[in-house]
């Protein structure tokens, strides 16, 4: 018997769980050249998963050159090819060849792979639901190129040095006056420029939090925040998000009006839902933001406001990590905001997803079968769906996959306890007529699958008529 324990309530899919202990087991010499393991459908009776769950961690083991199948007589661990070395040599840090198995120097043993998967690239013929990211095809690259010559002609010795690493102190103005605006009173001592929001997570998670220190997310949430904490050896607990009441329960947080304060100048409506920091009256929030999601991604340029007594420790912290965000990165988009540009490009993006989101939604009515869920947020990029109970959402992605069409599974954005049914569409990089088949897909393969769900059914129950 194979000591194999996958854990079903784990962000991680299981047929991930089951490829990472197998290999673990070869690499401790548990598992040796010539062994054989159980067949896929054996192996699935045992832990009691789909069988596809355990035909995907053979198949990425078998392209590893850890295993390999053989018609007739079973699956077998391999003894040479592109596989890692069985046998651990000694010194323990060196394998056969003479060169050092990194592996066993790692700080620690993390093996976070969502955020990979996250920003995987994508073949150019998929329709990618994955990703929250922009349109493109609606970059403002004239005007972006434009505040770039008129930045370098009139100070191009001076962003291209060294800068402070507080920020671009033009696009600290123009973000202060962005801010109150928003209804964010802050100054300049209140203000760091950043590298985006994940490198504002780091920040806040290097300054504030110590091993075993416990941090309170929403669940699900964000997974780039999970991956900073966990790597911090913080202890993440989860407030569970509802988007509808259930009988003798209050209402949890609107998972959808979440996501739209944090891309709130993408609301639908000009009546926007105030972020915490706008109703913080006692100076208690820490507030983080960036462009990434309402205009460029690819410039990563963020910022935090908070008291000043922690932007001057994250300031500090930030000189260890960077010493400053690009100069003309941060140049290029303060004469953007100061051209009226970004306000313009707002309120064009604005239309252009709420047009999208219509779609998605006018699509998942049409298509998706009875006992499918949705919540239409009032903007943003994405949308939460739950697929009728007891099917998983990793596992119907393998199948929507071979037909060119991509989303996130829930589970990635769980902190603990994760709903297998679940998944995340963002719909912003698609137009309306990839949306509708997209859903099309996905909704045509997910009745395939609920179809034969019920043949199991009807098989299972002529059998107990038999039986009696």
């Amino acid at each position: 018997m194979l000591p194999l324990h996958l854990q079903p309530q784990s962000h991680v899919p299981l047929y991930i769980q089951l490829r990472d202990q197998l290999r673990a087991l070869v690499h401790a010499g548990d598992l040796r050249p010539g062994d054989r393991i159980p067949a896929s459908r054996e192996l699935a009776t045992m832990l009691g998963v789909h069988r596809t769950t355990v035909a995907n961690a053979y198949a990425e083991l078998e392209s590893e050159g850890l295993i390999q199948g053989h018609v007739g007589r079973g699956t077998f661990i391999k003894g040479n090819g592109n596989g890692l070395k069985i046998t651990p040599p000694a010194p323990p840090v060196l394998n056969g060849n003479g060169g050092i198995r990194w592996e066993l120097l790692f700080a620690d043993e993390r093996g976070e792979e969502i955020l990979s998967r996250l920003t995987a690239n994508v073949p150019e013929d998929a329709l990618s639901f994955v990703m929250a990211r922009p349109a493109q095809e609606f970059f403002p690259i004239e005007e972006l190129q434009t505040c770039v010559n008129a930045v370098l002609r009139r100070e191009g010795a001076d962003v291209l040095n060294l800068g402070p690493s507080d920020g671009y102190p033009p696009l600290k103005e123009a973000l202060l006056e962005m801010l109150h605006h928003d209804g964010i009173a802050a100054k300049d001592e209140n203000l760091l420029i950043t590298d985006g929001c994940q490198q504002s997570f780091d920040l806040i998670s290097k300054a504030f939090v110590r091993p075993g220190d416990s941090v309170i997310m929403e669940n699900p949430t964000y997974p780039g925040a999970v991956a900073i904490f966990h790597g911090a050896r913080a202890r993440c607990l989860s407030v569970p998000m509802r988007t509808q009441a259930e009988p003798g329960t209050p209402l949890g947080l609107d998972l959808e009006a979440l996501e739209a304060t944090l891309d709130a100048r993408l609301h639908a409506r000009e009546e926007r839902i105030p972020s915490l920091k706008q109703l913080d009256r006692s100076n208690l929030v820490i507030h983080i933001d960036s462009f990434a999601k309402v205009a460029f991604p690819g410039l990563r340029v963020g910022w935090i406001v908070a008291p000043a007594a922690a932007i001057e420790r994250l300031r500090v912290v930030k000189q260890t990590t960077d010493l400053h965000t690009d100069q003309l990165a941060q140049a290029t988009l303060a004469e953007f905001l100061r051209r009226g540009l970004f306000s313009k490009h707002v309120a064009k993006m604005r239309k252009v997803y709420t047009a999208r989101l219509a779609a998605l939604d006018e699509a998942l009515r049409k298509h998706m079968p009875e006992g499918t869920r949705w919540t239409r947020p009032e903007g943003g990029m994405c949308l939460w769906l739950e697929l009728p109970p007891g099917f998983d959402a990793s596992e119907l992605l393998i199948h929507v996959k071979e037909r060119g069409v991509l989303f996130a599974p829930g589970r990635y954005f769980y902190v603990q306890a994760p709903l297998p049914n679940t998944l995340r569409l963002g719909f912003a990089s698609l137009d309306e007529k990839q949306i509708a088949r997209g859903v099309a897909t996905l909704a045509e393969l997910l009745k395939i699958e609920m179809r034969k769900r019920q043949r199991g059914v009807r098989r299972a129950e002529r059998s107990r008529v038999a039986l009696v």
